[in-house]
Order: structure tokens, then sequence, then C-alpha cells
């Protein structure tokens, strides 16, 4: 496998991974080899996992994995540093679950620390498996099922290691509005809602990072003491209720040629527990909700040990009993709970479970709906509040009636949303796949269906046909005064894997070859896509992007990462090669967002991320959304379709030249006057600037017209967007626009 560095000339500094054709089928091999050996080895490293446990204290082993494995500090700029980064959340999880098919009468049993690195190690090589699995079922079942299985591995990848479908504050949030309208019924069925659950969880959160947080601080003071002696007399303070003296355990370490710092740390281990084990009436007290109310939280969320005794651990991968029930109940009024963050990761599928129980799941479904449209609404009307908008219209076309869940007009720019509620099910995370195909169906295909419609309606009436037109006439739409649709699908449940792999979706034949797909998201992805790009312009210009990246790659990316690296360029990729066999795996592209969002939720002030841009386009598309002049929506797009970042700095020091020559030369007839801007792309519009001095003002637009007709003859575009720029004038980004077209536009 050669390894090639990324170039200047790549935007998104990618490092192309790449295998000479005449070696890949040995590769192959190896990779089939390889999986092979890991999948044989699963049953002898799973017992002898089991084998360990069955002689330790589990509290302690699943506190220390979490304590270590899941460490991470978030500075002020809210960059987060894991202490181990090779383990995940999808590890710890996976151990819980483990360790509640181990039966024994009860626990502890011996302390962990000298198996601890070794329940690390299997950890990591169990949790590789069904990936391993899954290479192995690609491969065995032939090239005709090839681009299924590709979908059905992405999909069984994501139920197993993805969580965090929101940022922590947000999950809070969207828990409470989302949830509780249901709460007086379900108070009346289980004697508590989502919006107590939520509450209690949060509460157990707060705690536990208060304790992590007084353990490190108690422990730094312990290692801050002068001598060894200073040292262990802080700890004896600090543990108050430690046997023994200071002097009999120096003695001890000295004669084992241990020193203090490392007993200490070891010693320390074994108290982690209390980190994460909770009574009901602390909880109670800390939270404000009634001992009764905690007490039937705690016990629907808990499992007792030795509650998955017989459980097929194949299994645990992709139905784990822990993600719905997180807490453990550990004996005499005492509870467990070394991951309670997975209230929030899996709060769906909990709720699912307590609305089945309560009997409400119709009430839920109807719920979700409301939820959905209402938070679309609220949305689009914080981002675009001058636009004309509206939801559930009407509309009949070919003698069929339809209805389009929102509409949205602002300039000449149509914006088309389509909203889909349904839940995902336990099989679709599965990845069965016939299920995972109809959830897609309902989920990805038909509300495109729907949009494209429309879309071909509002095509239709540009061409003049006269029942497209009248159906526009109905939706209020004058199709000749629009320039761009941009159909978007906005869902509840994440299945992100499915939105963004366009082309996966048509070679598997899930969706047919030729039908084109909107952008799809959730609408927690929605809110800070909107919420980032706080303008118009940039929304507008990043939905229509987006939509092109995900046909141009075939790609395993979510929403969040791709708005991360339109902030760096603006999604001009034409540079980045694509071919049919690339896979493009951004990982890591979110970082700027999650800094921001991850400094909010720690209490730390951080300046929005915006998007990269040069001052004198950052100037540009500020003024246009200002002055909102005819068109702004489209000239701003093309505006910044037309240059990534550092083709900017090259173009902002072109017309610093330009400015000089054209202040010297502009009383020859034939004077250079203007800076040009072809995209590679023929689908976008070229950029004119048009430089003046005060002199010619008075024909300054004239001119700029027929440069910019000028332009379209010689490059055989269909638009062209001209900026009249006055040299005397500097600082004022522009004087005019003018957008030009061609006659078969």
């Amino acid at each position: 496998m050669a390894r090639l560095p990324s170039t200047p000339n790549d935007p998104l500094d990618l490092e192309v991974l790449s295998i000479p054709k005449f070696q890949r089928e040995e590769f192959r091999s190896e990779m089939r080899a390889d999986a092979s050996a890991a999948v044989a080895d699963f049953p002898s490293n799973f017992k002898a996992l089991t084998d360990i446990l069955s002689r330790l204290d589990c509290t302690c082993v699943l506190a220390n994995f979490v304590y270590y494995g899941l460490q991470a500090a978030i500075d002020d700029h809210g960059r987060r540093k894991e202490m181990m980064p090779n383990i995940l959340q999808h590890h710890a999880e996976l151990l819980q679950a483990i360790v509640l098919t181990i039966h024994f009468p009860e626990w502890p049993g011996d302390p962990p620390t000298a198996r601890l690195e070794e329940i690390f190690d299997l950890m990591e090589r169990l949790a590789r498996v069904p990936l391993k699995k899954y290479v192995t079922a690609a491969h065995d079942e032939g090239d005709g099922s090839l681009a299924v299985e590709e979908l059905l591995v992405r999909m069984r990848l994501s139920t197993q290691a993805v969580r965090n479908w929101d940022y922590y504050q947000d999950t809070i949030t969207t828990a409470k509005k989302l949830y509780g309208p249901l709460g007086p019924r379900l108070r009346s069925r289980l004697h508590f809602d989502i919006v107590d659950l939520v509450t209690l969880a949060s509460t157990i959160v707060s705690q536990v990072e208060d304790r992590k947080e007084n353990h490190m601080s108690m422990l730094g003071r312990v290692m801050r003491g002068k001598t060894e002696e200073e040292q262990l007399e802080r700890y004896y303070e600090w543990k108050s209720h430690l046997t023994g003296t200071p002097e009999a355990i120096l003695e001890a370490l000295s004669s084992r040629s241990v020193d203090v710092k490392t007993f200490v740390i070891s010693h320390s281990n074994l108290f982690l527990p209390e980190i994460y084990t909770f009574d009901i009436p602390t909880l109670a007290s800390r939270s404000g909700l009634p001992a009764h109310t905690v007490e039937r939280i705690l016990r629907v969320l808990a499992l007792k040990p030795g509650a998955l005794v017989g459980s097929n651990p194949e299994h645990l991968f992709l139905d784990n009993p822990v993600w719905s029930r997180p807490i453990i109940e550990i004996g005499n009024g005492k509870f467990m709970a070394p991951l309670i963050q997975m209230v929030f990761s899996h709060l769906h599928l909990i709720v699912k479970r307590l609305t089945d129980k309560a009997e409400m799941t119709p009430k839920l479904d109807e719920r979700r709906s409301e939820y959905l449209e209402k938070e679309i609404a609220e949305v689009l009307s914080a981002t675009m509040p001058k636009a004309r908008a509206s939801k559930n219209v009407k509309w009949s076309w070919q003698g069929a009636e339809y209805e389009t869940d929102c509409l949205v007009c602002l300039d000449h720019t149509l914006l088309v949303v389509e909203a889909k509620s349904s839940r995902l099910t336990d099989e679709a995370l599965r990845a069965a796949p016939g299920t995972l195909r109809k959830l897609t169906r309902k989920l990805v295909l038909n509300p495109s269906l729907q949009s494209a419609r429309l879309l071909t309606v509002v095509e239709s009436a540009k061409r003049g046909d006269a029942d497209a037109v009248a159906t526009c006439c109905h939706l209020d739409i004058d199709a000749s005064d629009i320039d761009l649709v941009i159909r978007l699908s906005i869902t509840l449940d994440d299945l992100w894997l499915m939105y963004t792999a366009e082309l996966a979706l048509k070679n598997a034949k899930w969706i047919p070859a030729t039908h084109d797909l909107p952008v799809t998201m959730t609408i927690h992805n929605f809110k800070h896509v909107a919420h980032v790009l706080d303008n118009s312009i940039f929304l507008f210009h990043y939905l229509h992007e987006r939509r092109f990246a995900q046909k141009r790659w075939n790609m395993i990316a979510d929403e969040v990462d791709l708005l991360g690296i339109y902030l760096r360029n603006g999604l001009n990729t034409a540079r980045v090669p694509a071919t049919e066999s690339d896979l493009l795996v951004l990982t890591g592209q979110s970082e700027l967002i999650d800094r921001y969002y991850n400094a909010r939720d720690a209490g730390f002030d951080r300046p929005k991320p915006k998007p990269h841009l040069r001052p004198l386009f950052r100037r540009i598309v500020g003024k246009l959304a200002a002055s909102t002049p005819p068109r702004w929506t489209t000239i701003g797009r093309h505006v910044l379709s037309c240059a990534e970042y550092d083709q900017q700095k090259i173009i902002e020091k072109d017309l610093d030249k330009l400015k000089e020559a054209v202040r010297q030369t502009w009383r020859d007839t034939q004077h250079k006057c203007s800076l040009v801007i072809k995209p590679p792309e023929s689908r976008k519009a070229v950029v004119v600037f048009y430089l003046f001095p005060e002199k010619l003002r008075g024909v300054s637009r004239s001119r700029a017209k027929h440069l910019g007709m000028q332009t379209l003859d010689n490059t055989e575009r269909k638009e062209c967007c001209v900026l009249v720029k006055s040299i005397d004038d500097w600082q004022n980004p522009y004087e005019a626009v003018l957008l030009v077209r061609s006659m078969d536009y």
C-alpha cells in the first residue's frame, strides 16, 4: 500500500491511500485472512475475558475502564484531548454488557489492578470482530451483492459504534421539548415522565463530573507533597477511613522498591467505583425529584448483576441491552452508573421502550410529527425572517393531489422542505436488509420523489406549460422569477450513513440510478447548519453545493463533517479527484464546530465558527445580505462558488495590481479594467470584477453590462456575475452588481 501525501493543490488536505492494481488481489486476500483469524479467535478471547472478570471486582473493573478509557479534557477553546484515544464509548458499553453475563452470587471479587491492561487489550480486539466478520461476509456473498453488503456494513458499524446524535446541552433541550407534552399520560401510567428521566440523568452526569474533578484535584494535592512522608500523610487525610499508618505503609513500600506516587495512584483506583455509585436519597436531594420518582426511574433503567447470563455474545454488538438500561443495581440500595451518558445517546430507544410499556406508541408518533414540523418552521423563521413561508401546502398535478410540508421563498430562491418523522426500528439498526431498505425508501427516497415532483412543475412552468403555471399560481410561485429550487429533506432520527450515500444507494439499486436525491439531514443538524451559517447566502450556497458533493463522492460522512469542510473551502472541490472506486471517509472535519459547542457545554464563551473567506469576499457577502439588491441570493451564491480561500487571496492581489493599472491607463479606451474568474465546473457562473475611476462613474454600469455579455460569449457559460468596483472607494466591496445571462438560460 502506497501512502501519498497531500499536495498544495488539494484544498481538503486529504491523505490518499492507494493500492496499485497488481497488489489489490493480494491485499484483499490478506484482509480476508486477517478477518477470518479475528472471527475464529472471538470465542477464545471472549472466554479469556469472562474468566478474568469472574475473579475480579467488576464494579472496580468498569469504573477504571470508564475513568481512564473515556477520560477527556476540554480546554477553554473547546479542544478535546482523550487520555486513551483508542478506547471509545462503545468499548465500555460492550464491557458493561459482558460483565452482566457473568453469573455469581455477589460482587465484588479481587481488585483488578494487575489485569486492567489485559482487559483493555481484549476489549479492543473483541470490539473489532464485527467489522472483520462483515468484511468476510461481504467477500463471501459475491460481487452481485457487494454494493448492498457495503450499505449493511455501514449501518452495522454505525449501530455498534456511533454515538451522540447531538451535542450534550442540545440533547437535554430537545428531550424536554420533544417529549415534554407526553408527560401527563406517562406520569399516570409510569409515575414519571421523560423530563423527570432527563433531569435525573443530567444530575448524575453533573455529579459524576464533580466527583471526577474532585478525585483528580485531591490526587494532585497528594502528588504535590514535597516528600514521600508528606504525600502519604495527605493521602490519609483524603481517605480518612484507611487503616494502618502512613509510616507502616512507607516501610512496606520501601521493602518492595515501590515509590509512593505509584502506590497512591494504584490504591486510589480501588475507590473509583464511588464516583459512579449513588443512592436514592442523594439523587433525590440533588435532582429535586421526589425519592419515589427517583426510585422508579432507576429501577426502569437498571439491570442487576447476572441479568444477561446466557446471552449470545455476538448479539451484544447490535442489540446491547445496556443501551436502554445503562444502570446497574448493585444491592444495598446502591446503583452504579458508569455510562449514564447512554441515556442521551440512546434516548429515543429508551423512550420507545417506555411508551410501549405505557401503551402510548401512537401518541409518540403523533408527537414526533408535530415536533418536527414545528421545529423546521422555527428554524426557517429565525434564519430567514423576511422570507415568504407556507406550511402543509396542498396542490394538484396531472389529476393527483399532493402536499408539501414547507415552502420558503426568499429573493429568487425557492426552498422546498419535506419532513419525515419515521422512527428507526431495531431491525433497521441491526441492518436487516429488507427492513433497512424499506426505511431508507421511507426517509430518503419518498420525500425526494415528492420534492422532485414539485421541481418538475416549476421547471415546466418556466417553459410555459399552462397546467404547471396554474399549479405554481396556486402555490403563489412565479416560476419565471425563480433562479434556483433547493430541495431539502429533514428527519428526526439519524440515518446519516444513508443520507450522504447517494452513489452507494444507486450502486445497490435501492434508489433509481437516474433519480436526483436532495440533501437529507436531521433537524438537529439542520439547526447547527442554520446557526453556524446565519446568513441566507451562506445557507443557500451550502445546501446547493452539499447536494453536488454527495453526487461527486462515494463518501462516509456526517453532516457536521461536511459543514466543517464548507467552512474551510466552501465545498469548492473540483480539484479533489473523484473516481468510481474512491471511498471518501470524512472524520475530524467537524473539529471547529465541535470546539464551539463543546466549549459552550463546558461553560466557556467561544466565537462561532465562520466560513473561511478573504476580507473582500466577506465584505461582498455582507453587503449583499444587508442591502438585498435584486437577485442577491443568486449573486452571493455565484461569488462564493467562484474561488476557495487560497484562490481568493490571489484574486485580491490581482485586483490590487489591476487597480493601479486602471489608475494609470483609464484614459486609454482599450485599457485593461476587468478580472475574470472562471470556475472549473461548467455549472458555475463566471464572476467578473470591473474596476473604474470616478471620472467614468457615469458609464460604469453600461460598460459592466457589455463586459458581462462579452464574457458570456468568450466562456460559453450561461451566467455571468459582474461586480462593479471603484478604484477611488476601494474599501467599498462594490458599487453595483449585475447578473447577465445568455439567451438560452
